[in-house]
């Protein structure tokens, strides 16, 4: 890719997060954490797939029992959206605002992203 690419991809891609449908009240969702990307796991596309930690973040959902890490799973829609954003954020240093939902077991549900 030359300078001048990478240019376009990455303001395509802030461009796409910006214009993200808005999001309802912070009280719909468990966890609601904006923070640079740490690092990510990528596992199984059932077994909590894409595994996301954010900086100095220790409990992503509010009273999850200290789970440091929200998922994806490979059937989430849009899961290769938000893979590529969240990878792109990640290249790019930037940060980003996950917002998640306890499942039943009690692990951190990836249901919004935002810029």
């Amino acid at each position: 890719m030359i300078a001048g690419d990478r240019f376009y991809f990455r303001l395509i891609v802030i461009i796409s997060v910006w214009l993200l449908p808005t999001v309802g009240s912070a009280d719909e969702w468990d966890g609601v954490q904006r923070e640079k990307i740490a690092r990510f796991e990528v596992a199984g596309g059932e077994n909590f797939g894409f595994r996301v930690f954010l900086s100095g973040i220790t409990d992503m959902c509010s009273s999850s029992g200290g789970v440091n890490w929200a998922y994806l799973n490979a059937s989430d829609s849009n899961y290769d959206v938000f893979v590529a954003v969240l990878l792109a954020s990640c290249a790019m240093d930037s940060a980003v605002t996950l917002y998640t939902k306890r499942d039943s077991s009690g692990f951190c549900h990836i249901g919004y992203l935002g810029g």
